[in-house]
């Protein structure tokens, strides 16, 4: 009787986490995994809504690819990727969009002006960004 239990003991602690873990580590990867490709989509899309004119100038240009894609699993589930507007191939705003899952739930943007020149910034055409130098 002693033998039985302490092998139903032994087989309770060593495989029961073995059997669990893989399916619940493999739905969170799943799960993170679709979190990243769709604030891949949103991100995108929020980019595209940022329009910035140098003053005197034509409307900068959106790079169509992301210059980077990161996450940040220290302080939670968050997505974001890094954008760059440019004029005539330079390099005039850089900014990031960030969608947070966990702990909060809102996306978020950083821009920063590289140019030499007062700029405007509009987003979905309400000018909402007037850096006066870089």
């Amino acid at each position: 009787m002693t033998l039985a239990r302490n092998l139903l003991l032994t087989l309770t602690l060593l495989g029961w986490p073995l059997l669990s873990c893989p399916h619940d580590a493999v739905a969170a990867e799943d799960a993170q995994a679709a979190n990243a490709a769709e604030a891949r989509t949103l991100t995108t899309a929020e980019a595209k809504k940022w329009q910035f004119r140098l003053e005197g100038g034509a409307p900068l240009e959106l790079e169509p690819n992301a210059l980077l894609r990161w996450s940040n699993p220290i302080v939670g589930e968050l997505y974001g990727n890094v954008f760059v507007w440019t004029s005539r191939g330079r390099p005039e705003v850089i900014g990031c969009v960030y969608k947070w899952y966990a702990p909060f739930t809102h996306m978020s943007a950083e821009l920063h002006s590289l140019s030499q020149r007062p700029m405007t910034g509009s987003r979905a055409g309400q000018p909402v960004w007037f850096p006066s130098r870089a």
